[in-house]
């Protein structure tokens, strides 16, 4: 039985094969006779290591295959799953078998026959291998899904210059014989030279021509080189020329197509007739050597081309370079390293993965990774050259630091400066000039501003204007008007310039030198200052020179003695906190590359430099680094002898403040102050001189300060002394208190205690609304506590309501006139409703605030809304949250009435302000609305009349060169297609600036002309109405349509890329008619009223209009008329309309005109075709006709492209019929 099922078993697999060799013999006759050929060699392309028959096998059951595996490997290889339902590729796989034979046994040394000793032939079983193959199923990567698997080799190897001199070097590496360009005579673009050994190519083609030309010529040289085929021309006859081609050619070609390289125009249609005659051995002989030869030459050429991009890699790895500089914190210890073979992210990313053991030796660490080290300097030789370092690392702290990344972020910080410098030069940062412009008001005078900035200057005594959309304006001369103006505001350009310069004045005031150095060394907040040697001649010996250098001329000692404040003057003085870094030394290395690579606009010294001195403020804690050869070395001494100095300048400033000074105290201050150098500027107080020397006085007078006021962005703080401390308070802007409390600690300034309450201030989060808008970078500006006191109080004064209720009365009254009411609930209720949701709210988040009234606003309140539109309800409370908070706290659940979505609004007086004045600009507002949408319909038909009356404007270009319009002549501004079409006709074709080109310019009325639409349509001997497909803004233009359909119509003999819609296409015939010839116009007007008559049926028949008409002119100008006018004549028995009717007879009509034998052939029918001797078109005939009319009354329309082919068949039926009549009339002759 198992014997059985062993026979079963082995037949079956057999028959599998058979099956699969029978596909083969099949497949291989059918290859040569159809566009197969050049699947099969696509397919070997992909699978140029399988053998022949297999690829022959894939080519013909899926040639888009593009890499295939089993069933199973596909699970256990690639992780992936075949989808279900899908079709396997059966291809043959080896299946050998081994069996055991008695053979004669030979002598291992001599190869003789071996005997016993009867003399008898020794015998020995040996195992024999039998060849044998099995059917596999196969599927491809398209049939399966699961984990990706790494992208296939990039073929598309010769998008760039690169890749294309890539490709022609591995040519010439793999090619058996040397390859040289040069100018060959003829039409030849390369030959090989059987004699010489060499292969020549065309110069000056393209790439694609140039490669193609190469991997073809040098297929030759692999196949038919005597030399290198000698064997196989022993035991093959010599191949003819066509077989030679032949593999070439195919050679060629798959070596392309596997590399792809365009094969557009390689063709095939020559394989048929050079496989005929020959045997299938031959031709799979052929094919054989064709794949052979394919594989190798792709092999050769991928090898290749991996060892050209590892050379190129290997040369941009040792072209990496960096400079790394190794160093401790305070640089007392530091390496300078020049790193070869690694760039600053792969430099960066190795130090990040040293481990503690590695840090031992850095250089060796990095050399073991690759690179090659050098050490430029170090702390003991501390002679070597100037470098730009790459990367910094701190072997204290583990720190890298990227310089140039850093440099750039640098560099990006600085540009966001600029541009905000540019909002801080107008009145308003929160509205520009183009929002004015777009607003409808356009004089250059004018700067914009804000509702709030608008209040502050017009509180400032500064002329505001109320600004208009007509570019009209207004003066204001009370507040309320611009409480009440919806629009923007404005301040005159001249009043703004002349409040800058008071502003400036100011500034500068408290800028002088001695003020500044006070704000440097004793200011509340964390500074830098940048002195530099004054312009002394007698200095010049220690300006640009280090310590190490000045101790060697023997200038200076170990104490730097020679380093005096006297010898420096202070150039800058900026806020540490815009370049505060971790520790002392890094902010010391931001400040040098701030100074070196974009320093401050307001910045007059010169780069920071050695022999420079930055002095950094800290934590009220002052220090000097002097700017050294290398890093920076700090100068305890000179900062000691710099607070010294300004101590006793502070105290002659102050004296020198006394206005009752002598007459020859006077003189003596004129006399220092001519000796002031070049730079420094005197201020003019003028008639204040005297108030403003004794407020400055006073703010000296530090210890003295009881009580003081500051503004800080839109808050004011006040500060008093008290028992036990200090009582603050924070106010809004309105001057209503917001927070405020004790500050219980009286051992310190009132100054130190307002510092802590300020940062206190800036640090925490916002939760009653005392933070306001107060950033971390905002500082406080000094104003007079006295002057606040009083708007404070102004502020808080109770103010007796004044009819309060009226305005909330109305206001309700006239929501209840045209309120719809929402799930039967009016205005009232809905009130009541929101007010119990928002005290439950208040009472869940237990906020402190108590619900004043609720009122409904928005749209739905006039009788505005849409059906989208939500429920709004604005509820006035008493309470310090932020409406904000509280806006979020209300309407987190999403509450609805009915379908409708309800917005709670919570507002406060202290913010928003009370209903009183809420509802009537919220009244205002609404009304704009009602008004705007009363005003759309008018201006929407006004907008279409305009848009009526301008056109769009379509011209023409012509360009000598269609890609580079500014290479040879150009020629714009064409009215019209036959100009356009003359001056292209026009231009030489043997110009070498590239192919002339024709195309087309839209322009929009009312746009600018960088906005047109223009693209080149004609270029060569091709129109482009493809791209018209990505252009929707011409095709959407009628006008721009009719001109690309005349361009068509014109040049007919052009060819066309893309398709013709169904109009654009009519459009072209009708443009054409003119030019038809009697025939075709007539074709033209009978497939139109095909098209109109039954639409439907005739875009269902006709793949396209080009294509009816050819084929009705051509039965036209043959005479063939006939099933036209039976169909004509079927469209007038179906009862057509009028107007079809008309055009039905005058179509007959001209039918009639190209058959002028049609009475001749009617009398010949009438005599010949006698049936029951009766005349075929007499009355009987007539009888018949209206049977058949009113039994075909009631058919369904019949195609004139269905009549045609009905008519078509029943003509070649009746020939053939007619043949046979004839040839029997023949044989009764002949009898």
């Amino acid at each position: 039985m198992a014997d059985e099922n062993m026979n079963t078993i082995h037949i079956t697999e057999k028959q599998k094969v058979q099956e699969i060799t029978d596909k083969l013999e099949e497949g291989l006759k059918e290859l040569f006779e159809s566009e197969k050929y050049k699947t099969y060699l696509s397919t070997m392309s992909k699978f140029h290591n399988y053998s022949f028959n297999n690829t022959l096998l894939i080519a013909m059951q899926k040639p888009e295959a593009t890499l295939v595996a089993g069933y199973k490997a596909w699970q256990k290889n690639f992780e992936r799953h075949v989808n279900k339902g899908e079709k396997a590729i059966r291809i043959l796989a080896p299946a050998p078998y081994k069996i055991k034979e008695e053979r004669d046994k030979l002598d291992p040394v001599t190869g003789e026959m071996m005997f016993d000793e009867n003399g008898m032939p020794q015998k020995e079983q040996v195992e024999v291998t039998i060849p044998a193959f099995r059917a596999v199923s196969v599927f491809d990567v398209s049939q399966t899904d699961g984990k990706p698997i790494p992208e296939l080799e990039a073929q598309e190897l010769l998008s760039t210059v690169e890749g294309y001199e890539d490709f022609v070097q591995a040519l010439m590496n793999v090619a058996p014989v040397p390859i040289g360009f040069e100018d060959i005579p003829g039409d030849s673009k390369g030959y090989f030279h059987t004699e010489e050994k060499r292969i020549a190519v065309q110069e000056n083609m393209s790439e694609s021509q140039t490669l193609k030309t190469m991997v073809h010529e040098v297929a030759h040289s692999m196949l038919h080189n005597k030399e290198i085929n000698r064997d196989d021309l022993i035991e093959e006859p010599a191949k003819d020329r066509n077989t030679k081609e032949v593999e070439a050619e195919s050679v060629a070609y798959t070596v392309c197509q596997h590399f792809g390289i365009d094969t557009s125009d390689y063709s095939f249609g020559y394989i048929a007739g050079w496989s005929s005659g020959k045997d299938m051995k031959e031709l799979k002989s052929s094919l054989d050597t064709i794949r052979k030869t394919a594989s190798e030459l792709i092999t050769g050429i991928e090898g290749a081309l991996r060892e050209l991009q590892l050379n190129r890699e290997m040369e941009q790895e040792q072209s990496k370079e960096c400079i790394l500089l190794i160093q401790n914190e305070d640089l007392t210890e530091f390496s300078l390293v020049n790193v070869r073979g690694m760039d600053t992210q792969e430099l960066v990313a190795a130090l990040t993965n040293m481990n503690e053991d590695d840090k031992l030796s850095i250089q060796a660490y990095l050399e073991s990774k690759g690179a090659w080290t050098t050490e430029l300097g170090n702390d003991k030789t501390r002679e070597f050259e100037e470098y730009h370092l790459d990367v910094r690392y701190n072997l204290d702290t583990d720190e890298i630091i990227d310089v140039k990344a850093k440099i750039a972020e640098q560099i990006d910080n600085n540009l966001s400066v600029m541009e905000q410098a540019e909002i801080d030069a107008l009145p308003d940062p929160m509205i520009g000039l183009s929002e004015m412009r777009e607003y409808g008001y356009t004089w250059n005078e004018m700067l914009p501003l804000t509702q709030e900035k608008a209040l502050e200057l017009f509180d400032h005594d500064l002329p505001v204007y109320l600004l208009h959309n007509d570019g009209s304006e207004t003066t204001v001369d009370d507040r309320k008007q611009i409480m009440e103006h919806e629009g923007i505001f404005g301040i005159e350009k001249g009043d703004w310039e002349n409040e800058r310069k008071l502003r400036s004045m100011q500034a500068e005031l408290s800028d002088n030198q001695i003020n500044k150095e006070a704000q440097l060394l004793y200011g509340s907040s964390d500074k830098y200052g940048i002195y530099q040697l004054k312009h002394n001649p007698e200095l010049d010996h220690l300006r640009f020179e280090g310590t190490e250098s000045l101790k060697r001329m023997g200038i200076t000692k170990d104490n730097f003695d020679v380093i005096k404040p006297e010898n420096y003057e202070l150039i800058y003085v900026g806020e540490l906190s815009e370049l505060q870094e971790q520790t002392q030394g890094e902010t010391l290395e931001a400040i040098y590359e701030q100074f070196n690579i974009a320093h401050p606009e307001d910045y007059r010294g010169h780069s920071l430099s050695v022999s420079d001195i930055v002095v950094l403020h800290q934590n009220g804690k002052n220090s000097a680094h002097f700017v050294d050869s290398f890093g920076f070395t700090r100068l305890p001494d000179f900062m000691q002898t710099l607070e010294g100095v300004k101590e006793q300048e502070a105290e002659i400033d102050t004296s020198g403040h006394d206005v009752q000074k002598s007459e020859p105290e006077k003189q003596e201050q004129q006399t220092s102050d001519n000796t002031l150098e070049d730079g420094d500027e005197i201020i003019d107080l003028g008639d204040e001189k005297e108030q403003v020397l004794a407020d400055m006085k006073k703010s000296l007078e530090l210890g003295e300060e009881t009580e003081l006021a500051f503004q800080i962005a839109d808050r004011y703080i006040s500060i008093q002394e008290v028992d036990g401390g200090y009582d603050y308070s924070i106010m809004g802007a309105d001057y209503k208190e917001l927070d405020g409390g004790v500050y219980d600690n009286p051992d310190v300034t009132i100054r130190e205690a307002l510092t802590d309450i300020v940062d206190d201030l800036k640090a925490a989060p916002d939760h009653n609304g005392a933070k306001g808008s107060i950033k971390e970078k905002d500082e406080l500006i000094p104003i007079d506590y006295e002057g606040l006191m009083e708007k404070v109080e102004e502020a808080n004064e109770v103010v007796p309501k004044n009819q309060e209720s009226s305005i909330i009365t109305d206001f309700r009254a006239k929501t209840n006139e045209v309120f719809h009411d929402i799930s039967e609930m009016n205005p009232a209720e809905i009130e009541e409703t929101i007010k119990c949701h928002v005290q439950a709210k208040i009472d869940e988040y237990d906020i402190d605030a108590t619900i004043i009234d609720a009122v409904v606003v928005g749209s739905r309140c006039r009788g505005l809304e849409k059906d989208s539109s939500d429920l709004d309800v604005v509820v006035e409370l008493s309470t310090n949250e932020r409406e904000d908070d509280l806006f979020n706290a209300f309407n987190e659940d999403g509450l609805h009435i009915g379908e409708v979505k309800v917005d709670i609004n919570p507002i406060t007086a202290q913010r928003t302000g009370t209903l009183e004045t809420y509802l009537p600009q919220a009244e205002k507002y609404l009304e704009s609305i009602r008004q705007e949408r009363e005003q759309e319909l008018t201006q929407q038909m006004q907008t279409q009349g305009e848009m009526e009356k301008e056109e769009v404007e379509v011209t023409l270009m012509v360009s000598e060169c269609g890609e580079f319009h500014n290479l040879g002549e150009f020629y714009e501004n064409i009215p019209t297609v036959e100009e356009a079409i003359a001056i292209w006709k026009q231009i030489p074709p043997e110009r070498m600036h590239g192919i002339p080109a024709i195309g087309i310019n839209v322009h929009r009325p009312g746009e600018e002309i960088y906005m047109d639409d223009e693209v080149d349509l004609l270029s060569g001997n091709r129109i482009d109405l493809e791209i018209l497909e990505h252009i929707p803004s011409i095709t959407c233009e009628p006008k721009a349509m009719e001109v690309i359909a005349e361009l068509v119509a014109k040049l007919p003999e052009m060819e066309i890329d893309g398709v013709m819609s169904e109009d654009m296409e009519a459009m072209v015939w009708e443009k054409r008619m003119p030019d038809l010839g009697p025939a075709e116009q007539l074709a033209v007007e009978i497939d139109r009223f095909s098209y109109d008559y039954d639409v439907y049926s005739y875009r269902n028949n006709n793949p396209n209009m080009t294509e009816s008409v050819s084929e009705i002119s051509e039965m036209i100008v043959q005479g063939n008329t006939e099933p036209i006018t039976d169909w004509l004549n079927e469209v007038i028995s179906e009862g057509a309309l009028p107007d079809e009717m008309q055009r039905t007879k005058v179509l007959l009509e001209k039918l009639a005109e190209y058959k002028p034998l049609a009475k001749i052939e009617e009398m010949e029918e009438q005599n010949y075709n006698m049936i029951d001797n009766v005349l075929n078109n007499g009355a009987e005939k007539a009888q018949r006709e209206a049977n058949k009319k009113n039994q075909e009354q009631s058919a369904v329309k019949v195609s004139l492209k269905a009549r045609l082919a009905e008519k078509k068949a029943q003509v070649e039926g009746s020939g053939q019929e007619h043949e046979v009549q004839e040839n029997t009339k023949k044989n009764q002759r002949e009898i």
